[in-house]
């Protein structure tokens, strides 16, 4: 389960490889020079594998500019002499937050030949921020990007003078911007294009909730700005929990319509993700695996305390290890929601390493067919294992979504939960079967209207009117 990126400087004379194992985070970094005369194979090893993640972005000379969590959950910049490779001799450029809500994200050289400039991401907060750095890291600037929004740029060579990038929240489709470095200004390159947002309509607030080990677990709270806090309102819940993947600030036409109608959507930050670095994504996979579920219970409860919604009104949602994460508190907490959404869910967590690329996925789920640890942690928490009967322990209705030709996730694991529920006495439970269709990626906008459709529509069955 070994897999390779390899990457060749700009200049053609150094040949990086990079070395992972799965979907773990974790790397090993070698290189050599790409135009070898004695077609030397041989690679200077930089880091082994399965000790930390270093991506080199710069190279200047014989130095290299990366960024790593070596010794730094939310990630540092360092200089790596080609020299003198080896860890021991890295130099702190830009050091780790000492905030916990602050991770490094990104870092990205332009500007050489003129005035170099070294561009800092940071996730603030769950929101992007850019600053702007000399190469020893000190901060010069920050980029003046709206709030409340995350960031996303283009390639980005080193001596572009100017650079695009884009700019999402959860009100405001995707803008493009110029940024030119040596005016410090930023400008609307090209607009959306979409006709309508959700400017001047709605409020996004960030929240926290108190997971059953103490854990403050954030959340994005989108919400109309007529809502009454009186626990009535419609909400969404969305999460994912897994694989170090962020949920960022975005502009979704789903989020928007649901708002529009006078629901609550709230986009979580379960550990298991990458949002708030190393230790909050290793907190959340393989034997703590239960605390990304604690989470998303922790962040219903929540919305219930404050006014925004009450359990026969909140429904979850989540895809693939969203839709592992909805089967499972479904089952665990079903006290807590009125509907429940399960896409292409993972389901059997003791054969799901037998199937397609499930092998890849033991980085989260771990080993359960030759790890006995790893069996009994998935067992405690499988959906496809722990159905209850309806007679003892009805579960709220739920809508299972999978697709015949979803190669990551097979549907199988939809089909055996589906029986296994409907076996039970679970009746109040549906599939929505895709046909033509894979996990998700590269439908045409007709299926996404689809499917966006039937998911509103099996909400308003249950919630009721939103």
């Amino acid at each position: 389960s070994w897999v390779s990126a390899f990457r060749i400087t700009e200049d053609d004379a150094m040949l990086f490889i990079s070395v992972g194992n799965g979907t773990n985070p974790e790397n090993g970094l070698y290189f050599r020079a790409a135009h070898a005369d004695n077609h030397d194979p041989t690679f200077t090893e930089i880091l082994k594998e399965d000790v930390a993640a270093v991506h080199p972005f710069w190279r200047d000379g014989q130095t290299l500019y990366a960024i790593t969590d070596l010794g730094a959950p939310r990630n540092r910049i360092v200089t790596i002499n080609l020299d003198h490779p080896t860890p021991d001799h890295w130099q702190t450029v830009v050091a780790e937050s000492d905030d916990e809500g602050t991770k490094l994200d990104g870092a990205f050289v332009a500007n050489v030949g003129v005035e170099t400039k070294l561009f800092v991401l940071w996730t603030v907060a769950g929101a992007s921020e850019l600053d702007i750095c000399s190469l020893d890291g000190s901060a010069t600037g920050q980029v003046d990007v709206p709030v409340a929004s995350s960031i996303s740029l283009g390639q980005v060579r080193p001596n572009d003078t100017d650079f695009l990038l884009s700019v999402n929240s959860y009100l405001t489709p995707g803008t493009q911007y110029r940024y030119t470095i040596a005016t410090n200004e930023l400008s609307v390159y090209k607009h959306s294009g979409i006709a309508r947002d959700l400017t001047g309509t709605a409020t996004v607030e960030r929240l926290m909730a108190t997971s059953a080990d103490g854990a403050q677990v954030p959340m994005w709270v989108i919400y109309p700005n007529t809502l009454k806090r009186d626990g009535n309102a419609a909400c969404l819940l969305y999460g994912y929990g897994g694989f170090n993947i962020s949920l960022n600030p975005g502009f979704s036409f789903d989020i928007m319509h649901w708002v529009e109608l006078g629901g609550v959507y709230v986009v979580s930050n379960l550990r298991g993700g990458g949002e708030l670095g190393k230790s909050w994504n290793e907190k959340g996979k393989l034997g703590h695996k239960q605390n990304v579920f604690n989470d998303f219970a922790a962040c219903a409860e929540t919305l219930i305390t404050f006014g925004f919604t009450r359990p026969d009104r909140l429904a979850v949602y989540g895809g693939s290890n969203g839709g592992l994460l909805t089967a499972t508190v479904a089952q665990q907490r079903p006290d807590l929601f009125g509907a429940v959404i399960s896409a292409v869910p993972v389901t059997d967590m003791l054969r799901y390493g037998t199937h397609g690329i499930g092998m890849y996925w033991q980085s989260d789920y771990g080993d359960t067919v030759n790890d006995e640890a790893a069996f009994r942690t998935a067992m405690a928490y499988s959906p496809l294992h722990n159905v209850k009967p309806a007679s003892t322990r009805p579960y709220p209705p739920t809508l299972i979504m999978t697709a015949d030709h979803d190669d990551r996730v097979a549907p199988w694991h939809a089909y055996k939960l589906l029986a296994t529920l409907q076996a039970a006495g679970h009746h109040n439970t549906w599939l929505r079967l895709e046909e033509r269709a894979g996990h998700g990626a590269g439908k045409p906008t007709e299926k996404v209207i689809e499917n966006s459709a039937d998911r509103m529509a099996f909400l308003e069955l249950t919630l009721g009117k939103v």
